[in-house]
């Protein structure tokens, strides 16, 4: 077997991690975390929040672009989404 040496382009690496396909699919992966934690809070509302239920969804999504790379993340969005993770820990019991 040959030996074969390559060097990594950093720069179009960073170029790739932040491409808007590679933003798309972080967000895409995000709502799937928080749609299954929106799910998840909707099977508690009923014993804590009352008849009245959530206003707006507890849980979204975002991506952030940084120096080199962008990050997608899911996120509480509204105060009855913090008590609700903090009770039932529906956004938690995504990455489990």
């Amino acid at each position: 077997m040959a030996d074969i040496e390559f060097e990594i382009d950093h720069d179009g690496l960073q170029e790739i991690c932040k491409s808007a396909g590679m933003k798309s699919e972080l967000l895409r992966q995000a709502f799937k975390l928080a749609d299954a934690a929106n799910a998840d809070a909707h099977s508690h509302e009923a014993k804590w929040v009352g008849s009245k239920g959530f206003e707006h969804e507890p849980y979204g999504a975002h991506v952030d672009v940084l120096s080199r790379t962008a990050v997608g993340a899911a996120h509480t969005r509204t105060k009855l989404g913090r008590i609700n993770e903090a009770k039932y820990k529906s956004l938690g019991k995504q990455c489990h």
